[in-house]
């Protein structure tokens, strides 16, 4: 019973870290590259759609490739603060912190 239980936690726990991804993903296809990124909106797309990959393969970890692109003033904060959705971005890297 308790893997059951813990088989599922996990489960939910991809599960949300996906959709988190999914709405990252959705937020990026309406942006344009930001000066400071370092990163254009493309590269950010591929590895967090390579992320996302991983993911749905059953790797519970592979969230933390994205930890580089969330850190402050990184790629991903300057594409969004550049195209108005920094609060969004917030909500999304504590999702897949």
């Amino acid at each position: 019973m308790i893997r059951r239980w813990l088989r599922q936690w996990k489960d939910r726990e991809i599960a949300e870290k996906i959709e988190a991804i999914d709405d990252l993903l959705k937020l990026l296809a309406k942006s344009t590259d930001s000066s400071y990124s370092g990163f254009t909106v493309e590269q950010l797309v591929e590895r967090v759609e390579s992320t996302r990959e991983e993911l749905e393969g059953g790797n519970r970890k592979a969230n933390m490739a994205l930890w580089p692109l969330f850190v402050p003033t990184g790629p991903l904060q300057e594409t969004a603060i550049d195209n108005d959705w920094a609060d969004e971005y917030l909500i999304i890297a504590s999702k897949l912190a």
